[in-house]
C-alpha cells in the first residue's frame, strides 16, 4: 500500500492528466515514476488510486503522442502496455 505521501502525488497526476495539464514528456516521465516506485514496492498496482491515476495518465498520452519523442512513446508504452 503507497503510503500518505504517494497517495497525494498519485491523486495531484491524476488531476493534472485530467484537466489536460501535462504535456508529452511529463506524461512519459510520470508513468515512469509510478512503474519505478511499483518496482520497489512503494506502490500498489492493485491499489485502487494507482489505478486511476494510470487510467487518466493513459488518457493523456493518447492526446499527447504527436508530441512525444521516440523514446518518450517507448517509455509511457513499456510503463502503461
Amino acid at each position: 500500500m503507497a503510503d500518505e505521501g504517494f497517495q497525494k502525488l498519485l491523486g495531484l497526476a491524476r488531476s493534472l492528466a485530467e484537466e489536460t495539464k501535462l504535456d508529452s514528456q511529463a506524461v512519459a516521465n510520470t508513468t515512469h515514476g509510478i512503474a519505478k516506485l511499483h518496482e520497489v514496492d512503494r506502490l500498489d498496482a492493485a491499489d485502487g488510486s494507482v489505478d486511476a491515476a494510470l487510467a487518466a495518465l493513459e488518457g493523456e498520452a493518447v492526446r499527447a503522442a504527436r508530441g512525444m519523442k521516440p523514446q518518450e512513446v517507448a517509455n509511457t508504452h513499456t510503463r502503461m502496455g
